[in-house]
């Protein structure tokens, strides 16, 4: 699958949560051209793996990654607009609700703040042990 390829899904993504939202909590069923096979959850988690290795890539620059905790943070000096950031949302919500179980490490403040409860500094403990 070329970069091209998947820009072009992500932004099918992006259309649909804007003009359909509700279409996002159906199941999706990925088929990539000159492939046969029924997307039985394998190629959905590959679809997946493929989008997500893309906008976690260091070059496109809206995550960084620390070697001693493995794990991602926000790139402050990124770029990429809100909608951007939004987008992996979407996808990396997407693929939860198809099942998918993706390999994306983040400091379990990100988690937190997605419950709704607040990070303290202690959780700099976690996300950035040398602070």
């Amino acid at each position: 699958m070329t970069k091209s390829i998947l820009l072009f899904c992500v932004l099918q993504l992006e259309m649909i949560a804007m003009e359909n939202p509700a279409d996002l909590r159906k199941q999706l069923f990925v088929e990539f051209e000159g492939e046969q096979g029924v997307d039985e959850g394998g190629v959905s988690k590959e679809f997946f793996q493929l989008v997500l290795e893309e906008m976690f890539n260091p070059d496109i620059g809206m995550f960084t990654y620390d070697e001693s905790t493995k794990l991602f943070w926000y790139n402050p000096s990124s770029l990429e607009n809100e909608a951007q950031f939004t987008l992996i949302g979407i996808v990396l919500g997407l693929a939860i609700y198809n099942n998918c179980i993706l390999d994306v490490h983040f400091p379990m403040v990100v988690y937190r703040k997605l419950m709704g409860k607040k990070g303290t500094y202690l959780d700099l403990a976690d996300s950035h042990p040398v602070l």
